[in-house]
């Protein structure tokens, strides 16, 4: 087989039959296989995909496993060549035989598309790797100030042309879809299962980059991705994405480079954040008043587990 398309679900089977049909539109069945790897939904996911989708590997798990370790675990009932990530709130919109060509080059490993909102509109998925002067320089607005300094980019890239609009080798991006050799995949140690949801795929990235491989970025093939704002809505799942990010630092630097990255930058940038949201929650339109007060509680919460360690 030459392609194995790995879908993790946790409570979204509205979005799942969208992802599946747009995979049997565009991609044909003889080369691919679908597995669907079910978290403990409680909304009747696994029933409904075995009911409308005979074709559909399924892994239910009888627990919340963690998106990493639930990738992982299709990972090892295949032997395809190419795998694909596929988020379940992502749909194809046309044929993503370009990036699989694209890995036809020794040297790449994985290979990504253009993530659009419903609307058509890129999202900003493209990211550098998390690193003391970038965060610095997202704290500070430095990014804007120096665009030209590569030093202070954003960790992810923001409403940027020139990165968006072209075809060009990436450092990393958003793991909502992508597609990755799986022999490469398995010699880079597969996803790291400590990171249970967020940052896992940054981390492979990295590893794969040290290992001397290349990671392909081609606009022209577009990917909706209906990104629902469970981050914004919900402030623990902030918090999560701020302790894993931290945990990659820990992972891939020293301890001191780690303590300055948790207990300065992540502190003085949620802190700021914080504050600025608490100003605006004094603004006279309610709709502002409600995202301040959303994004209050978010960095509340990330500020909670940076300083005191307190469960997310």
């Amino acid at each position: 087989m030459e392609l194995a398309f790995i879908i993790v679900s946790w409570n979204v089977r509205k979005f799942v039959a969208r992802c599946i049909d747009s995979i049997h539109k565009y991609v044909p069945h003889d080369i691919c296989e679908i597995f669907l790897v079910d978290n403990a939904s409680a909304d009747d996911t696994v029933d409904f995909v075995r009911r409308n989708y005979p074709d559909v590997r399924i892994l239910a798990n009888k627990k919340n496993k963690g998106f990493a370790a639930a990738n992982n675990q299709a990972v090892m009932q295949t032997d395809a060549d190419i795998l694909v990530f596929a988020n379940p709130d992502t749909e194809l919109k046309g044929s993503i035989q370009p990036l699989i060509d694209a890995l036809g080059d020794k040297k790449t490993a994985a290979a990504f598309g253009r993530l659009v909102y419903p609307s058509g509109r890129t999202q900003d998925f493209i990211r550098s790797f998390p690193c003391l002067a970038n965060r610095f320089g997202e704290a500070l607005g430095a990014a804007h100030l120096f665009p030209g300094l590569r030093l202070f980019h954003e960790m992810i890239r923001h409403d940027n042309k020139e990165v968006y609009d072209r075809p060009h080798f990436i450092d990393a991006a958003s793991g909502a879809f992508f597609l990755v050799k799986r022999d490469v995949f398995l010699e880079s140690g597969m996803f790291d299962s400590r990171f249970f949801v967020y940052a896992e795929d940054t981390d492979l990235f990295y590893r794969l980059r040290q290992k001397g491989y290349r990671i392909f970025y081609d606009p022209s093939i577009k990917i909706v991705h209906h990104h629902g704002k469970s981050t914004v809505q919900n402030p623990g799942m902030y918090a999560m994405q701020q302790k894993n990010t931290y945990l990659f630092i820990e992972k891939h630097h020293s301890r001191p480079y780690a303590f300055l990255y948790r207990y300065v930058l992540l502190v003085f940038y949620d802190i700021t954040r914080f504050f600025f949201s608490v100003i605006k929650t004094l603004h006279s339109d309610a709709e502002v008043r409600k995202q301040a007060s959303i994004k209050a509680g978010m960095h509340l919460a990330a500020l909670k587990w940076e300083l005191f360690g307190k469960r997310i």
